[in-house]
């Protein structure tokens, strides 16, 4: 089965989005490459992508499969907290999105630590429960 190779982009190719023949003044490097596009469809191109907002919401959809509107639904069930401590993230950021990662199956939105725990634990039930009964087993008793 013979592979096929796409062409490496040259000086004097169109620019894939407008059309211009991209030439070394306005061509968009990236210093050891040429990029497909001319300069200035490159520089709306990256705006676009580095803004904040498309990049929470491309990572919605390509990573989860998930909508600003599924995100925001699931939030305002949780009352705005996490699916396990029942409160906002304290780092100031988004809760994330918690997901199997054998399935890939969406669970529930988490606040930074609980998410972090569960994947220390690599969501071993098990071993939660080891470490519940280990603190139970080392609680000190407060004589009142």
């Amino acid at each position: 089965m013979a592979r096929t190779t796409k062409r490496a982009f040259k000086i004097g190719d169109a620019c894939r989005t407008c059309g211009k023949t991209v030439t070394y003044e306005n061509c968009a490097s990236s210093g050891h490459s040429f990029r497909i596009d001319c300069r200035d469809c490159w520089a709306i191109k990256s705006k676009e992508y580095n803004s904040k907002r498309n990049m929470i919401h491309y990572n919605l959809k390509q990573r989860y499969n998930e909508t600003p509107e599924g995100y925001a639904s699931k939030l305002e069930f949780q009352l705005g907290g996490c699916a396990i401590c029942k409160q906002p993230c304290k780092t100031g950021r988004n809760l994330a999105i918690d997901h199997d990662h054998k399935t890939n199956v969406v669970r529930d939105l988490l606040c930074q630590r609980c998410n972090v725990v569960l994947g220390m634990v690599n969501d071993d039930e098990s071993l939660l429960f080891e470490m519940m009964d280990y603190l139970k087993r080392h609680q000190v008793k407060v004589a009142s």
